[in-house]
């Protein structure tokens, strides 16, 4: 089983708050233990993020992509040993979340239907 503490969860927390990739600044995030159908332990982080430029409807696919990656190695930093699933929202309606399974996409636009 893996070991790790609130205090694991709180590092992740304060560090992510103040990430800045590209177009996406890091405004708020939600971190909390889990526990899948199977009993396997992970970690949900929510990340609360500014709106997607005017005139688009969502973040750009790198930027988005290079944000998951850098949760992903902040919780490997910080002592998190479990997976780590990840949801990309902002105050309005677009949101992106993180396919447990396929950890190299990263999500689906909605608008087109078009995978990254």
């Amino acid at each position: 089983m893996a070991t790790f503490t609130d205090g694991h969860l709180d590092d992740l927390r304060r560090r992510l708050r103040s990430e800045h990739i590209g177009s996406i600044e890091v405004r708020d995030v939600f971190v909390e233990r889990r526990f899948d159908a199977e009993g396997v332990e992970y970690v949900q982080v929510t990340l609360v993020v500014s709106e997607p430029r005017a005139g688009q409807q969502t973040w750009p696919v790198n930027d988005a992509f290079e944000l998951r990656q850098r949760v992903r190695w902040t919780a490997a930093e910080v002592g998190i040993p479990v997976d780590v699933s990840i949801t990309i929202t902002s105050a309005g309606e677009a949101d992106t979340q993180d396919d447990e399974e396929d950890d190299d996409a990263g999500g689906q636009d909605p608008g087109t239907g078009v995978h990254w």
